[in-house]
Parts: structure tokens; C-alpha cells; sequence
């Protein structure tokens, strides 16, 4: 662990969801979404600590009991549909400062609908971001290629390729990459100082496929709970 970097694991789980009713604290197996992702920033050798920012009492409970931190609730206007992450992050920020005196100098980012990334992950992201001498990390995985094979259909049906390629073999198409949203880091001035979370100079993590699900769909839940099941088989653990 880096000595002279105090680093805090922001982990943001408002309540309700468009999609998903309260996909946060789903129970997927015998814990909630939100223990998963705790429990990544608490198992991290390189977190100093683990915050949840949440609108939620209910939610505040189940974080408590995860292990986390949670000494605010969040106003109702940074909990909407539209609210950007970046004003969460700058409001918790700007609290602990104001109530505590405490400013870590690198901010980790773990949103809850990414439950397959655990600790290993995390400490992997930063040291990638401090070995780099990048501004900030950020968590992405393989996107199989997807964007030379995109087409759209119009009115009449028929297709048009959006993406023109003379590459005949899919081996031969160039990899491409997309943030699966399970881990974002940055130095905390910057956040403050330029309003947004990423900077100027930033670093790739990969993740595999797998560990890279986000629960969007009711078949991202299905596949979710059978590759928990297989990890808490594969580690010798029972359900609970």
C-alpha cells in the first residue's frame, strides 16, 4: 500500500431505478448488490476507506451492515434519473471536507451494479493509475470487435452498415474497448478543481466478460446468479 495516498472507495447506490426496482440491494444468491460491492472496496489492500453515498435509510442500514461508511444522506436532487455522477462525487467530497476534515487524494468509484469485480480488481486498477503516472483509471473490457459489424435498419427495413470495413476475417479486426463500469479512479483535487471525473491523461484496466456484467436486463440478473453460485461453489462457501 502506498504510504503517503490516503484513497477513498465512494460507492454510489441511490434508490429506486427506472429499470430494475431497487436493483441496489437486490439479492442475488444470499447477499444484495450493494454487500458485493462493498465488500470489493473493504477486501482492497489499497482503500483507506469505504463510503456509501445513498437517499436511502433502508439503503444507509443494509451499507452499515456491510462494513461500510455511511455518514450522510444524499439530498433528494442528487438522487434523480439525471443526476450526473460527478455532482454525487463532488458532494460527498465537499461534505467530508466541510464535516470531518478529511480529503483523501485519490478517489475510487465503485457503483453497485457491477457485483463480479472484487477486491483483486480494485487494487489492480490503481496500481495501474499510479504505476502509469496517468491521471486517473478507469475499468474496461473487451467489446468483441462489435463496432465493425454495426448496422441499422430504416423505415423500410432494410439495412444500413454503419461501420465500413475492408477486413474479411473477424481476427483481422482491431480490438476495441468499452468502460463496463465497475471501476473508475481519479486524484481528488482534479475532481474539485476541473468538475469532471476523468482527466486529461487516463489509464486502461481490463477486465474479463465475465467479471464485467452489469445488471440493466432481468437476463443480466439470471446470468448473474449462476456465475455467483459458481464462484461461492468454486471457493468451497454454502449459500446461506
Amino acid at each position: 500500500m502506498p504510504q503517503d495516498k490516503e484513497i477513498l472507495a465512494l460507492v454510489p447506490a441511490r434508490s429506486g431505478s427506472r429499470g430494475i426496482k431497487d436493483k441496489n440491494i437486490l439479492r442475488i444468491v444470499d447477499k444484495t448488490v450493494l454487500d458485493y460491492t462493498v465488500e470489493a472496496g473493504l477486501s482492497a489492500t489499497m482503500t483507506d476507506r469505504v463510503i456509501v453515498s445513498t437517499d436511502s435509510p433502508l439503503y444507509r442500514d443494509i451499507a452499515l451492515s456491510a462494513g461500510a461508511e455511511a455518514p450522510f444522506l444524499r439530498p433528494v436532487e442528487l438522487a434523480l434519473d439525471t443526476t450526473p455522477s460527478i455532482d454525487v462525487i463532488i458532494h460527498a467530497l465537499k461534505w467530508l471536507a466541510d464535516k470531518e476534515s478529511y480529503s483523501p487524494d485519490i478517489l475510487v468509484l465503485l457503483q453497485p451494479t457491477t457485483p463480479l469485480r472484487d477486491g483483486r480488481h480494485v487494487d489492480e486498477a490503481i496500481n495501474r493509475m499510479l504505476d502509469s503516472g496517468a491521471d486517473s483509471v478507469v475499468s474496461l473490457v473487451a467489446s468483441q470487435r462489435c463496432l465493425y459489424r454495426l448496422c441499422e435498419l430504416d423505415e423500410d427495413g432494410r439495412v444500413r452498415i454503419l461501420k465500413h470495413t475492408d477486413y474479411v476475417r473477424r481476427q483481422e479486426v482491431p480490438m476495441i474497448y468499452r468502460e463496463n463500469g465497475a471501476i473508475y479512479a481519479s486524484y481528488a483535487d482534479r475532481i474539485l478543481d476541473q468538475k469532471k471525473l476523468l482527466g486529461e491523461r487516463i489509464a486502461g484496466y481490463i477486465m474479463s466478460e465475465r467479471d464485467s456484467i452489469d445488471i440493466d436486463t432481468d437476463l443480466d440478473l439470471k446470468l448473474l446468479k449462476i456465475l455467483l453460485s459458481e464462484r461461492r461453489q468454486n471457493s468451497g462457501e454454502k449459500w446461506k
